[in-house]
Order: structure tokens, then C-alpha cells, then sequence
């Protein structure tokens, strides 16, 4: 039997009696009280903690270093994850090029802004490829892209505006003219129209009544926005006045008003 220390001595608890020997002697004295159940429980819990101490800084460190690489997983992983996100939208915000059947996406509000989207084509335009801009009614009283087209040829404007009758009032649709960005065919009436000149066709018969505020807001929009691009002036956005006739731009159209709304 080992000699007990003096009262009052301190003792040190790696001496040779080692960590699990203390231990055992304050578990012995200061838990006898407890219930086995709960005493067999606080031995499991310092019998773990021991042996954290007994294995000292190397298994600290070697838990550190476990927990460092998997805070890093989950930073780098997060970060993929949103450059990808980051990477859809903005692929979804560029678009794809338009369509010939993509006409109502280019109803977005009454912003120029939101136009922008028309220069988005299969073909890309070219700085100054375009130089003038001509306005004129389809002189009929409904219609769209589809059933004004004439032939093989399809439609023979750039952009049309719809009245409510056939397209819905003041969408305005592109042609495949557009889209590949080539010339105009002229309006029945006119004898030619410039390679240069956008063509635009407001449907309605505005010999017999005026377009709708809407419609006349969005082409307003429309040619604005095609000036802005391609330095177009306002003298060279043009409209005819021919009497029944769909290479004018009708009796009741508002041209005063609307050149008014043109960049100078």
C-alpha cells in the first residue's frame, strides 16, 4: 500500500499513479452518493476526457485541421454555387435571338428601355446600316405579321403594330426581314423603298379612323429607339400622304403630334 500524501501537500496528478488512478479516487470520494446509474455515466465522461488529455495537442490539432478542410468544402462549394447561378442569369438576361414568332416579347412596358431587346438578332446590326426610318398603314382594319404577309417573301415591312384586331393593341411584331436584316419591300402604292430604310406598318385603316393611343406610344417608342441606335434625325424618319392608299400613312394618323415626339 502507497504512503498517503501529507495534509495540505499539493499533488500532482501525473505523478506516478497516473491520471486514471486520480480519477478514480475523486469519483471515489466526491460521487459516492450517486445512484450506480448515474455514477457509471459521469466514469464514461471522465474516462473520455482523460483520454483527450493523454493524447495531448496531437489530437487537437488533427481535429483542427479536419474541421478547417471542411469549413473550406463548404466555402468552395458555395461559391461554385452561386458564380453558377450568377452565370444562368445572366444568360437568361441576355436572351436568345429573336424569332419570327417571338413578336409578344417585345410588349415588355412603355419604356424605351425595353426595347432594346429588338437589336438581339439572328443577324446583327450593323452601324449604319440603317439611315431612315418610313411610317404607314396597312389599310386594313385588322392584322399581324402572319396574315399580312404576301407570298414567299412574307411581310414586307421591318415591324408591325398591332391595333387589338388580329395582334394585340400596340404590340409590336418584327418580320424576318429584321431578324436577318434585310431591305424592305415597298408598300403597295410606293414604287420603291432605299435599302437603308426601316420599314415600319401601323395596322389600321387610318383613312376611315385613328390608331389607338397605344399604338401611337409604341411606334413613338419604337422609332426613338431606332434613332438613338443608329443616329437617325428626325428628318429622316418619314411619312406619305397618299390618299387611300397603304404607302401613306392615312387621313386621321397624327403626324404633327408625332414628329413632335421624334430625337432631334
Amino acid at each position: 500500500m502507497r504512503a498517503r500524501a501529507p495534509e495540505g501537500a499539493r499533488g500532482n496528478i501525473w505523478d506516478s499513479q497516473g491520471p486514471i488512478l486520480f480519477v478514480f479516487r475523486f469519483y471515489s470520494c466526491v460521487l459516492r452518493p450517486l445512484p450506480m446509474k448515474s455514477l457509471e455515466t459521469a466514469w464514461a465522461f471522465l474516462s473520455d476526457s482523460v483520454t483527450v488529455c493523454w493524447e495531448g495537442p496531437k489530437t487537437y490539432r488533427a481535429a483542427a485541421v479536419k474541421k478547417q478542410s471542411r469549413r473550406s468544402f463548404i466555402v468552395l462549394s458555395s461559391l461554385v454555387g452561386v458564380l453558377t447561378l450568377t452565370s444562368v442569369l445572366l444568360r437568361a438576361m441576355q436572351g436568345a435571338p429573336l424569332t419570327p414568332d417571338a413578336a409578344s416579347s417585345l410588349m415588355a412596358g412603355d419604356s424605351r428601355t425595353a426595347l432594346r431587346v429588338i437589336f438581339n438578332t439572328q443577324v446583327a446590326p450593323q452601324a449604319g446600316r440603317w439611315q431612315s426610318i418610313y411610317v404607314h398603314h396597312s389599310r386594313t382594319p385588322r392584322g399581324d405579321v402572319a396574315s399580312l404577309a404576301s407570298g414567299e417573301q412574307g411581310c414586307g415591312d421591318h415591324f408591325m403594330i398591332g391595333n387589338g384586331a388580329g395582334a394585340l393593341d400596340g404590340e409590336i411584331q418584327f418580320t424576318q426581314r429584321w431578324n436577318l436584316q434585310q431591305p424592305a419591300e415597298p408598300a403597295a402604292g410606293l414604287a420603291n423603298i432605299d435599302a437603308t430604310c426601316i420599314s415600319i406598318c401601323v395596322v389600321g385603316d387610318f383613312d376611315r379612323t385613328a390608331p389607338t393611343p397605344t399604338q401611337i406610344k409604341r411606334l413613338e417608342h419604337l422609332a426613338q429607339t431606332l434613332q438613338e441606335q443608329f443616329r437617325i434625325p428626325a428628318t429622316g424618319v418619314w411619312l406619305f400622304d397618299c390618299a387611300n392608299s397603304p404607302a401613306g400613312a392615312g387621313r386621321y394618323f397624327p403626324a404633327s403630334a408625332f414628329q413632335g415626339q421624334l430625337l432631334r
